[in-house]
């Protein structure tokens, strides 16, 4: 069984309320993410829980960040200054292949579904 990282239910909470405030059907929500609908409507029922994969798919659907989704009161997310190259640094090569992989899915999804 998967790992789920956050509560399933504000999870669903989450992808409900978004989807909702764009008054979109599960079935419309599927043509817009590339996740089946089958695979939508079994986060509902429970049976499943949504990946990374699945809520970055989300999230460019919405066009929203990951912030923004996480994010209960849909304020910007106050931002400080990061030197990225030394956060970068400490990484493991392991955690640098997991990065790499999750940099180049945003790129791939935002790039098919920024329609």
């Amino acid at each position: 069984m998967r790992k789920v990282f956050f509560d399933d239910l504000s999870m669903l909470e989450r992808i409900e309320k978004h989807r909702n405030e764009r008054g979109w059907t599960n079935c419309f929500m599927a043509a817009k993410t590339g996740i089946s609908e089958a695979v939508i409507e079994s986060w509902f029922k429970k049976k499943a829980h949504p990946g990374m994969q699945e809520i970055a798919k989300l999230c460019v659907a919405f066009r929203i960040t990951f912030s923004q989704f996480f994010n209960d009161k849909r304020e910007p997310v106050p931002r400080k200054k990061i030197n990225w190259r030394a956060e970068i640094e400490k990484l493991s090569p392991e955690e640098l292949k997991k990065l790499a992989a999750l940099v180049k899915l945003y790129y791939m999804t935002y790039n098919k579904y920024r329609k």
